[in-house]
C-alpha cells in the first residue's frame, strides 16, 4: 500500500469553513451515506471511518468530528487499534527522520 497522499491544495481547499453546523452535519451524512456505497462497491467487510469538518459557528470556526462503523461492530477496535499503530509508526517515522534519529 501506498504511503500518505500529499496533496496541500485540496487540504486548503477541504480546510476552508463550510457556512453552518448543520451544513457540516449534512455534508458528513452525505459522504457516509457514499462510503457506504464504495463499500459494497469494492467489497470491503468492515471499513471504520472518522472524519472531520470545519463550519463557522456564532462567526467563528469551529471543527466537527464524526466517525462510523459499517459491518461489524466487534471489528471496528481492532481495526482503530492497527491504524493508531500505522500512524504512530509513520509519525516516528517522520520525527526520527526529522530530529536525526534521537527519538
Amino acid at each position: 500500500m501506498k504511503g500518505p497522499i500529499k496533496d496541500p491544495a485540496t487540504y486548503r481547499r477541504m480546510s476552508e469553513p463550510l457556512a453552518s453546523q448543520e451544513e457540516a452535519s449534512n455534508a458528513i451524512e452525505a459522504f457516509f451515506a457514499d462510503l457506504r456505497v464504495i463499500r459494497e462497491k469494492h467489497h470491503m467487510r468492515d471499513v471504520v471511518a472518522v472524519v472531520q469538518v470545519a463550519y463557522v459557528d456564532n462567526g467563528e470556526e469551529a471543527l466537527s468530528t464524526a466517525s462510523l462503523v459499517v459491518g461489524s461492530k466487534a471489528e471496528a477496535l481492532p481495526l482503530l487499534v492497527v491504524a493508531y499503530g500505522n500512524e504512530r509508526a509513520q509519525w516516528k517515522a517522520m520525527l526520527d527522520k526529522v530530529a536525526g534519529g534521537a527519538s
